[in-house]
């Protein structure tokens, strides 16, 4: 009934089987997974809070209800929730790559990186390593995210979502690159010396015959030999 998207259907089935008997973790945790499909996040959380009551450390029902409390959310307990099923199966793909969902939503992206990548040590998935190089971009590692691109399209060649999101990198990359040449000319400029003003060297007159520059002590022109002044301070011609 799952399957076909009979949910209504399925959920009779279940209530029926709980109503003989209301401990059956398994009954409760599909419960909640139809839940789940129908959107009834909050009933289907709590369908998983009775699987965990039974069964505290089953690691299916811990993510689902991680699952549910992400679209709730509510990040913090869906965050637990994960890493609860983690804590009791260190290997749970499932718990790590909604993990790293979750914490790339939450902004927490090298928090994400790390949970893709214990994914892919067990999983080489193209949409997981595409997930990582978003997860990698947003990080502002664009070089690595180029790389995970890359990666995904070599398992999944020429693959809209990660071929659109490469672009987006290589995009970013360069903006990045003349913003950094940008900030490189700038600290150049500010640690060039300023040139300090020099002075010029006091000129004295001029000759009034010849225009020659007249040193401040000079009796004669040396342009002309003219005597530079008498007394009375008149250019006068020599002898």
């Amino acid at each position: 009934l799952y399957h076909m998207g009979r949910y209504e259907d399925e959920l009779a089935c279940y209530d029926k089987a709980l109503e003989l008997k209301p401990d059956l973790a398994k009954a409760w945790n599909n419960k909640g997974a139809t839940l789940y499909e129908l959107g009834r996040y909050e009933e289907a959380v709590a369908c998983y809070g009775h699987v965990l009551k039974a069964e505290p450390d089953n690691v299916n029902a811990l993510n689902n209800m991680g699952v549910a409390l992400k679209k709730l959310k509510n990040f913090g307990e869906a965050l637990r929730a994960f890493d609860r099923a983690i804590k009791q199966r260190e290997d749970y793909v499932d718990a790590w790559l909604n993990r790293g969902i979750l914490l790339q939503e939450m902004g927490r992206h090298p928090e994400a990186i790390v949970s893709y990548d214990r994914v892919l040590t067990r999983w080489r998935s193209p949409e997981v390593l595409c997930q990582k190089g978003t997860a990698q971009t947003a990080a502002g590692n664009y070089r690595g995210a180029i790389q995970s691109f890359d990666e995904s399209l070599a398992l999944k060649p020429n693959w809209s979502v990660a071929l659109e999101e490469k672009q987006k990198a290589e995009a970013l990359l360069r903006e990045a690159g003349a913003a950094e040449a940008a900030r490189a000319r700038e600290e150049e400029e500010r640690r060039r010396p300023v040139p300090q003003p020099v002075a010029e060297p006091e000129t004295g007159d001029l000759c009034g015959k010849c225009g020659t520059e007249l040193g401040p002590e000079a009796a004669f022109c040396s342009g002309c030999g003219t005597r530079i002044a008498d007394q009375d301070g008149e250019y006068l011609p020599p002898g």
